[in-house]
């Protein structure tokens, strides 16, 4: 925290820049419910669309006073970065007179151009470590407020939204519960938000190569993993918890290779994901344990396979949330009664509409409208494509997909040859470090998916800033591995 009265006493204006960066962040996590204000022909205006152009016009004065240029002294990977933004943002000029309904597309693009400068300022601002750090603890600290708020609503009900009220599908031993949301839109906006920016406080501070974590640190982790996983559950967010398995995988190899000192971190999480599971699934466990105990002593029951115990006899098989088989023909089709099937069927429409524009994009906001208008999911009134990045090059074709593939490639390749480096040099500390990178990096797109749109989630474009810059951070080692040779 010396930051600021240090900092106030050189360069006023910047400390008023980060000031204003900070409360931007601060106010994301309560979107359109903090100082709402309804603008005629514009819709609500709140908080954060406020304090975003006023940052961003700070940080123009600032670059303009010192004379700098933010392209002069980014590396390769950030350079990417500003093309997949400017790309983007030449795809919102040209989609609007070829918007297919002209307010949907509006609003698509008016949130798009919103969110894509955050993201160019989120990869400015953080650049500085301390900066970064600062806005990692506002982030952790909200983090904390939004997922004990999360554990109330799912108990006591909504706080700002009567939503999911009436929605009483979540089992917490005998207690009934409802899915959270807190200042989202919906629970898996609000799953996705948290499991982004745990990614992204994990590869931050637990990425340092040179020291170990504060056990205070530790248990900050363990509260995020295990309240998180709690908060997927209650939600139905299938997807973040399977975010939540890619991340603690990786943790484990982390703790192996950091020392004992942090061992006990993901095997405590571990069990805590157990506990949670089975207090959730107790409701039809401990009747089905119940039976398969009389079965085992009463000849005259039916057998029962031990593995049935923990199988919810309301629950589908994957298989068949996928498909369906028609019982005359035998013919199997996409089941649109079940979320495998209908999402896949979306993926499905949006690959044909980036094939049917010859890799140019149908324009922002078109593939949605032509899902609704061509009924491709007919039992239900769905037509969001539940795939961001799916969307974005169905909207934007090439000029989404290939800076996308430029950034990844790149991601990948430091990250690989990070762990090359660390396992030619024998340092523990630089493979964990690039391990967890590689699941975070394997989580986004898992998680990304979860929700109908992950576009306007302002924790998405923090995580992709921090990944982006803490990967970068890695070639450092790699430049002084040339020097030596």
């Amino acid at each position: 925290m010396n930051y600021f009265p240090e900092r106030w006493r050189t360069d006023k204006l910047h400390c008023i820049l980060v000031v204003c960066w900070l409360l931007t962040v601060l106010s994301s996590f309560a979107g359109s419910y903090l100082l709402p204000i309804e603008v005629s022909g514009v819709g609500t205006w709140f908080a954060f669309r406020t304090l975003l152009p006023l940052t961003a016009a700070l940080y123009i004065a600032c670059a303009i006073r010192d004379k700098t240029f933010f392209w002069r002294g980014s590396t390769t990977l950030e350079k990417w970065c500003y093309i997949f933004i400017a790309s983007l943002l030449f795809c919102c000029a040209l989609s609007v007179p070829r918007a297919m309904e002209l307010r949907f597309t509006v609003d698509r693009i008016f949130n798009l151009i919103f969110v894509l400068i955050f993201f160019f300022l989120a990869l400015q601002m953080c650049r500085n470590k301390d900066v970064r750090r600062l806005t990692l603890c506002t982030c952790g600290l909200m983090l904390v407020v939004v997922m004990l708020l999360g554990v109330y609503e799912v108990f006591f009900g909504g706080l700002v939204s009567p939503r999911y009220d009436t929605l009483q599908q979540f089992c917490f031993f005998s207690r009934k519960g409802q899915p959270p949301t807190v200042f989202n839109a919906n629970t898996n906006d609000y799953n996705t938000a948290i499991v982004m920016l745990i990614a992204a406080i994990l590869v931050d501070a637990f990425s340092a190569k040179n020291q170990e974590p504060s056990k205070g640190k530790l248990w900050y982790l363990f509260f995020l993993f295990s309240v998180g996983y709690f908060l997927a559950l209650a939600g139905e967010a299938r997807l973040c918890e399977v975010g939540y398995f890619v991340l603690l995988a990786a943790l484990f190899l982390y703790a192996l290779l950091r020392g004992k000192k942090c061992r006990w971190v993901p095997i405590l999480i571990l069990c805590c994901f157990l506990v949670v599971q089975f207090a959730s699934r107790s409701h039809y466990i401990i009747p089905q344990a119940k039976a398969y105990v009389q079965s085992l002593s009463d000849p005259d029951k039916a057998d029962m396979d031990f593995l049935d115990i923990f199988r919810d006899p309301a629950s589908t098989s994957i298989g068949n949330e996928f498909a369906t088989v028609d019982d005359k023909t035998g013919e199997k089709t996409l089941n649109e009664s079940g979320s495998a099937g209908v999402r896949m069927k979306l993926l499905l429409h949006a690959g044909q509409c980036f094939l049917d524009s010859k890799g140019l994009g149908v324009g922002i906001g078109n593939t949605e409208i032509l899902a609704k208008d061509n009924a491709v999911i007919k039992s239900y009134q769905i037509w969001s494509i539940h795939c961001f990045l799916a969307r974005l090059v169905a909207d934007c074709g090439i000029f989404a997909l290939l800076p996308l593939c430029a950034i990844v490639f790149l991601l990948l390749k430091k990250q690989l040859r990070g762990m090359a480096l660390a396992i030619r040099r024998k340092e523990r500390p630089l493979l964990g470090s690039c391990l967890l990178l590689l699941a975070a990096l394997i989580s986004y797109p898992i998680v990304s998916t979860a929700p109908s749109d992950a576009q306007d989630i302002i924790a998405m474009w923090i995580f992709l800033a921090v990944l982006v810059l803490t990967t970068e951070e890695l070639p450092t080692a790699l430049q002084a591995d040339k020097k030596e040779g």
